[in-house]
């Protein structure tokens, strides 16, 4: 599995707002990125860094995890795509998994 994650954006509510937003339909826990109806491409979380994995952020800092399907392991640039616009309406960096900033 290879993941990418968008952190350091103030506020969990605005968060959930913008990826229910994102994700017509989808709320909860768990919001799912389709590349067609029975095809899941990736799986967006929202969390905390509460294990410290990025240094450089608080543990209670707010992040947004994005889960690529390892059918799609190579579409790393249309997850992007999606944490790119999340992090315009939120604010906040994404990372890969190698915790390496990208944007």
């Amino acid at each position: 599995m290879k993941s990418y994650f968008l952190i350091g954006f103030e506020s969990a509510e605005r968060a959930q707002a913008a990826l229910s937003d994102f994700f017509a339909g989808q709320s909860g826990e768990t919001w799912v990125l389709f590349a067609n109806a029975d095809d899941p491409m990736a799986y967006f979380y929202l969390g905390t860094n509460e294990y410290g994995e990025f240094e450089e952020f608080a543990k209670d800092a707010n992040l947004i995890q994005a889960d690529i399907s390892g059918r799609h392991f190579n579409e790393d640039d249309k997850i992007v795509a999606v944490l790119a616009g999340l992090r315009d309406r939120i604010g906040g960096y994404i990372f890969n998994d190698d915790d390496m900033k990208l944007r």
